[in-house]
This record gives C-alpha cells, sequence and structure tokens, in this order.
C-alpha cells in the first residue's frame, strides 16, 4: 500500500463517514489456491459512550453478504477503550462475535451465547513521534 490517491485533495470523500464498505479480494480456498471474492459489509447499528474522562465503551452491529457462497451473516461489535495514564497508553479490548441469520426456526436474539464464533483482541495504542511514523 503507497497511499496514493488518499489524500483529501485527491479523494475529498475518501473519508467521510460512512456506514458500508463493498471489496474485491483474493481468498484462500479449501482446495488449495485462491479465487477472487466479494464481500460486502453495512453497519446497521451502534452506540458510544464516554463513560468517564478516560474510558469508552461502542458497541456495533455489521451485517455481510459473501457474494460467492451466497452467505448473508451477521456481527456484534463491542469495544471498551481506557486511558492507562501511568503508562501514558490508551489499551482495551474488543469482542466481536458472529452470527448466522435469524429464522422462526432459531429466533436468535444476537447473544454472544448463541455465536457461532467469537473473536477477542486487545488494543494498546502509544503516541509517537513524526521521526517513528515515518520510519513504519
Amino acid at each position: 500500500v503507497t497511499g496514493e490517491g488518499c489524500s483529501l485533495t485527491e479523494n475529498p470523500s475518501l473519508h467521510s463517514p460512512s456506514s458500508r464498505v463493498a471489496m474485491e479480494f483474493m481468498g484462500p480456498t479449501r482446495s488449495g489456491g485462491f479465487v477472487s471474492q466479494e464481500v460486502d459489509v453495512t453497519m446497521v447499528g451502534g452506540k458510544e459512550c464516554l463513560l468517564s474522562d478516560t474510558e469508552f465503551i461502542a458497541y456495533r452491529q455489521y451485517t455481510q453478504f459473501n457474494v460467492q457462497q451466497d452467505l448473508q451473516s451477521y456481527y456484534k461489535e463491542i469495544m471498551h477503550l481506557f486511558l492507562d495514564e501511568q503508562a501514558q497508553k490508551i489499551k482495551g479490548y474488543i469482542r466481536v462475535a458472529a452470527f448466522l441469520p435469524k429464522t422462526e426456526a432459531t429466533q436468535q436474539n444476537y447473544n454472544e451465547l448463541d455465536a457461532l464464533a467469537i473473536y477477542d483482541y486487545k488494543i494498546q495504542m502509544e503516541l509517537i513521534d513524526e521521526n517513528e511514523a515515518t520510519q513504519m
């Protein structure tokens, strides 16, 4: 990735708030090799809350359509960030739960206990100076 075409003058709406992304990529197959795949992801709900001067939580729901598999799936994401003042870092966690569509037979509430898969991530961010940023 070079960043070419990513400046505001070259592409003024690139960084505008958006709730949908569609992308095509080369993905692995079960039989080996790669094949072109397309996904369409839309954020369908969410809420953010500043819990204190040093703590933030966000909740988002996504729907994802995998074109080649004709598969619709749903995700719930919960992100919790907090400032570790002593370490001068922002730390946090993200939990993503994946669900199949609701049907009359399943009547799922998209509760994490009913998720097909749960992914947990830890986050740690620290301030870097301009010199460190150019070395990346």
